[in-house]
């Protein structure tokens, strides 16, 4: 099986090595994304309740929302990188790499976008732990943002 070569560098591994962690991957990928989609609605259903004007915590709800609505942009878009992969992968025989030949542009692009993924976590972190966000330590949002 011929090696990877991307980064101008072969790696140990080959192009259809990534099916099984592209599948993992996807499927983690999408019980989080459900899982915020159903406690951000929930979140906004009881802002509702609580306040008509839509706001629960006493201080940074458009941040929580702006920052839910990135997690959930990167989460679906995460979830079809990772499919892409894994049927890209899934082409060819194993000697014959011509059908895998966009998996090194996956990866590359699945590496640049995992920056951007680590840069908006820590943005989040930084709105979340400061004084920029007050909200009620119980309430289903915060349990989520804290995870």
């Amino acid at each position: 099986m011929p090696s990877l070569v991307v980064f101008g560098r072969r790696w140990r591994i080959g192009s259809d090595d990534f099916v099984f962690p592209g599948i993992f991957e996807a499927v983690v990928r999408a019980a989080w994304l459900i899982l915020t989609l159903v406690l951000f609605y929930e979140h906004i259903r009881d802002s509702e309740k609580i306040d008509p004007d839509g706001t629960s915590c006493k201080k940074g709800e458009t941040l929580i929302r702006i920052y839910v609505i990135g997690v959930l942009v990167i989460l679906s878009l995460s979830f079809l990188l990772s499919v892409t992969l894994a049927i890209h992968s899934a082409k060819g025989t194993i000697m014959t790499t011509a059908p895998r030949r966009y998996v090194p542009q996956i990866l590359i692009f699945r590496v640049v976008f995992g920056v951007f993924e680590i840069g908006w976590n820590i943005l989040g972190t930084l709105w979340l732990y400061s004084d920029q966000v007050q909200c009620e330590k119980s309430s289903a949002i915060w349990v989520l943002l804290e995870g």
